[in-house]
């Protein structure tokens, strides 16, 4: 059925939101009624599941740095709301609290600033105790120096024509971010984060890379061989290790060789669980 625009009365073709004359928006029209399907598939949990951690992770990758401060809380809340809302059951660790968690020390303690520094390559001027984690801080300045080097960096090997993962410019990108100063000052270097009751997240991040696997050299999420239980890097949300029911999260700041540090960071803390 032929349309016309209802400010200039020009001719406009089925589904034109603008009109190509003058340019106003046009009423929408209604929105097909979407076809009832039959009775749900029994793998209709699994789907539900992997739509929650999509949702989870695309709500991570865009957070601010500040909000990376609580990720270990937030996904681990997220997905269990989320897949309870779906009617989908995570697994949780069997396991107690420990009688010891009150003795558990400050997440500060298990990589202390002198530590941080050397194994980053650059100075730490002061650490934070968030929920779960701790943050760790550069001299003013200097995390939004190192991300306008790596930015300066990835644009130089984007326009030599290397080739580059769609995962790794993601990755790159992030750490790049990461440095941008936030409003009640510069962001951090290095986050660090644990939950000593990690199933739920690990079942949210095995469940994403089952996901990002099947899409070809996307390197979204890979493996880390030996290094605690298992180990899982995914973009955006670093360094992931679980050990027993603890899941150890390490994300580093806008620094050369990220990746290895990350590695070497872990094994530290995993030497004081």
């Amino acid at each position: 059925m032929a349309s016309f625009c209802s400010n200039c009365g020009f001719p406009l073709g089925t589904g034109v939101v603008f009109c190509s004359k003058c340019g106003t928006r046009q009423a929408s029209a209604p929105a097909p009624q979407p076809a009832v399907s039959g009775g749900a598939a029994k793998s209709g949990s699994g789907l539900k599941i992997l739509f929650v951690v999509l949702g989870v992770i695309f709500l991570l990758g865009v957070t601010a740095v500040a909000g990376l401060l609580y990720v270990g809380h937030r996904v681990k809340q997220a997905v269990v709301q989320e897949a309870h809302t779906y009617g989908v059951d995570l697994p949780t660790s069997s396991a107690a609290p420990s009688s010891s968690a009150s003795a558990r020390r400050n997440p500060c303690d298990y990589v202390s600033k002198d530590e941080a520094s050397r194994l980053l390559g650059e100075p730490i001027a002061r650490t934070a105790p968030q929920d779960q984690g701790c943050a760790y801080f550069a001299p003013p300045g200097r995390s939004a120096q190192l991300a306008q080097q790596r930015g300066s960096d990835l644009s130089k090997q984007i326009q030599s024509g290397k080739e580059m993962k769609p995962g790794d410019i993601v990755g790159a990108l992030n750490r790049i971010t990461s440095g941008v100063s936030t409003e009640g000052g510069d962001a951090p270097l290095l986050l660090v984060a644990l939950d000593f009751d990690g199933a739920e997240q690990w079942a949210a991040l095995t469940a994403g890379k089952a996901l990002f696997g099947s899409i070809p050299r996307a390197s979204i999420s890979t493996e880390v061989p030996n290094l605690g239980d298992r180990a899982l890097r995914m973009t955006p949300l670093g360094l992931n290790v679980l050990k027993g029911s603890t899941l150890i999260r390490i994300v580093p700041g806008p620094v050369p060789g990220a990746d290895e540090i990350s590695i070497a960071i872990a094994k530290v803390i995993l030497s004081r669980l």
